[in-house]
């Protein structure tokens, strides 16, 4: 069922639970290539290495660093979907065996 924000909850059985905490843990020092597409008016993009483990906040300082466009204004997709600053890689259904790909936008 979905709720107003159009999320949807769904109950994960403990020993799956434990399973995927145990995945992500693995994954979490592992290395994944990222490819940042920068935002309009540029046409650019920056390649990136980062662990698996690292969290969205910490993408954004270093990408704001780069393009020197302050870190609270930048928004980052993946896959159409707002990736939010607590989240890690981990938690977003990211595969360390390909190129992540994220836009980056500014927010107006």
């Amino acid at each position: 069922m979905a709720g107003k924000l159009g999320l949807k909850l769904v109950v994960v059985p403990p020993k799956e639970q434990e399973e995927l905490q145990h995945e992500k843990e693995l994954n979490s020092g592992q290395d994944i290539k990222i490819t940042f597409n920068l935002p309009p008016p540029s046409t650019s993009s920056i390649q990136h290495t980062a662990k698996m483990g690292h969290n969205i906040e910490e993408l954004k300082a270093f990408v704001a660093q780069q393009i020197g466009i302050p870190y609270d204004s930048l928004v980052f997709t993946y896959k159409d979907k707002v990736m939010l600053n607590p989240l890690t890689l981990n938690d977003i259904p990211v595969s360390p065996s390909e190129v992540c790909v994220i836009n980056v936008t500014e927010k107006k």
